[in-house]
């Protein structure tokens, strides 16, 4: 069950970025969008990255839920194990949201440079590196509020 999961899911990620990757190029750059060197290698690389990050997740998400909600148990068990496990969902969607506020966070000082130097490769701006640092900020403050509320309620048992 879970490998299936995994590759459907992968298979989807496949399919929407590839098409989603080559309509919006096509849109910004036109028909010979292919020839621009750095899209001939980015769309297949970036493709194939959120294809593998796709597959990683659903087979981290569906193997914990395997973990709380084992196949056969009786009903009663499985209602409460059923509350433990989207007490436990939370706590793992607040590690993405720290993992996201990192990766912004780690981008910010990146453009800011790129905005200073004026740099030609990457294309920065002030509402860019506003926008990062704001949603860093919103992720991180997320994910600490999420992971207290967590922790609050294992606590309480």
């Amino acid at each position: 069950m879970v490998k299936k999961k995994c590759l459907q899911n992968s298979v989807i990620t496949f399919v929407v970025c590839l098409l989603f990757f080559n309509i919006y190029f096509y849109i910004k750059y036109g028909a010979n969008y292919l020839n621009v060197e750095d899209l001939k290698y980015g769309i297949p690389l970036w493709t194939f990255l959120l294809t593998y990050v796709a597959f990683g997740t659903t087979k981290y998400y569906y193997s914990k839920k395997e973990i709380f909600i084992p196949e056969g148990i009786h009903e009663e068990e499985k209602a409460y194990r059923l509350k433990s496990w989207l007490k436990y969902k939370q706590y793992m969607i607040s590690k993405l949201f720290r993992i996201l506020g990192g990766m912004f966070g780690m981008a910010s000082p990146l453009y800011l440079l790129a905005y200073i130097e004026e740099s030609d490769k990457l294309k920065s701006s002030p509402f860019l590196i506003v926008t990062f640092v704001v949603l860093t900020i919103f992720f991180l403050l997320t994910s600490e509020i999420m992971r207290k509320k967590y922790l609050k309620e294992i606590h309480k048992k």
